[in-house]
């Protein structure tokens, strides 16, 4: 730390001859790019869980990367009490452990190799009680998850891993509870492995029971229903994803936010997605979802004149990484446009299906370079052109009131 660096500094010249110039900038680069950088925490679908990608600090001898620091950390990922054990597993491609609740949070930090993290949430008096989600965790990609206590827990290894993990509580065995990872109830993915049938799995979690067989669930509501439906709706706070919310019931939905943060809900920029491809698969493989809806834009019609290209990085080119991933995955997009498709020259005529599109501005444009773009990705995608929307958001932009 910075105390313990100018200690050195101040001491005689024949104690610190190794402490030359050079390493007085080292330093000082270090501090500077940590304190530049801190560790930046995003939501995932399930309230509570929380990841990361920790700052690492590079040169030419390698690297030093923060794995926890009490001071930049925000409340909601640290233990009040502190941590209380701190654990390494190493495992190998093709192993599965999980699932497994705590009574207490962890932090999870692959520091090699890789795995498909999986967090469910396991507390029945939450909004998102029995809603998994996944996120690869890597030594290379950085990432870091914070699972909530009372949260299960488990992943499939991916590659060769050791993953870290800081405990808010010390194991104790009869707190613990596994969770079958197959389970019908909860109906977790796990991808399939090239060079592998089966997974490996420790004799204890292969006999781990059902969520409807686990006695601390008895009574739940939701227990022993069917799986939850996995609905992501991109832009779920505006008008348009909010009345889908209330249709399909949050339970079944995990929305996304550019701007204003909802409780389940994931943070997705569409500028950002149209320029990295992984971000946008990150979502998809975060999700899984069986359906994709497609509600947000850039719909400032006179805003977009002015925008140069952020209207067709938006409107067109996220939407088509969107519609691709989530086709690879098995799902099916719902891309909602416009009428400003069209030219409007038509007084008293109802445009349909197969009138030709004429749009006479940058966002007519853009919206129909969306819809051919995600058509090319999944020809059975959806196409919705809408005209005046209203629905239920916080932000006061509907007309109807």
């Amino acid at each position: 730390n910075e105390k313990t660096i100018e200690r050195f500094r101040s001491r005689p010249s024949s104690d610190t001859a190794f402490f030359n110039s050079t390493s007085h900038r080292i330093f000082d680069t270090y501090l500077q790019a940590m304190s530049a950088s801190p560790t930046a925490w995003s939501p995932l679908p399930v309230v509570g869980a929380m990841f990361a990608t920790d700052a690492r600090f590079v040169d030419n001898r390698g690297y030093f990367q923060e794995l926890f620091h009490k001071d930049k950390y925000p409340d909601d990922v640290r233990p009040d009490s502190g941590f209380s054990q701190v654990s390494v597993s190493h495992s190998f491609r093709g192993v599965l452990r999980g699932m497994h609740q705590s009574t207490y949070s962890k932090l999870v930090t692959a520091i090699r190799g890789a795995v498909y993290d999986v967090i469910v949430d396991l507390r029945t008096n939450s909004k998102t009680y029995r809603r998994w989600c996944a996120i690869i965790l890597s030594s290379e990609n950085r990432t870091q998850v914070h699972i909530p206590a009372g949260c299960g827990h488990g992943f499939l290894c991916l590659q060769d891993a050791d993953i870290l993990y800081l405990q808010g509580g010390c194991f104790d065995p009869r707190s613990e509870t596994d969770l079958n990872p197959f389970d019908n109830c909860l109906n977790i993915h796990w991808p399939k492995l090239d060079d592998s049938t089966s997974y490996v799995m420790s004799e204890k979690d292969m006999r781990a029971p059902n969520l409807v067989d686990l006695k601390d669930f008895e009574g739940a509501a939701a227990t022993g229903r069917p799986p939850l439906r996995r609905l992501l709706v991109i832009g779920a706070s505006g008008q348009v994803g909010g009345a889908l919310l209330e249709a399909f019931g949050e339970e079944n939905v995990i929305g996304t936010y550019s701007n204003n943060a909802r409780p389940g809900m994931v943070h997705f920029d569409l500028v950002a997605a149209a320029k990295d491809p992984q971000y946008t698969q990150y979502l998809i493989t975060m999700c899984r979802p069986e359906v994709v809806c497609i509600c947000a834009g850039r719909t400032w019609v006179d805003g977009c004149e002015n925008e140069g290209d952020v209207p067709f990085l938006v409107n067109r080119d996220a939407p088509r990484l969107i519609a691709r991933f989530t086709k690879a995955c098995g799902g099916r997009t719902v891309f909602f446009s416009t009428d400003y498709v069209f030219d409007g020259e038509r007084n008293g005529h109802f445009y349909t299906e197969t009138d030709v599109a004429r749009p006479v501005n940058a966002y007519g444009s853009s919206k129909l370079a969306g819809e051919l773009a995600v058509l090319e990705e999944d020809s059975n995608a959806l196409v919705i052109r809408t005209s005046g929307v209203f629905g239920p958001e916080l932000q006061g932009k509907k007309f109807v009131y």
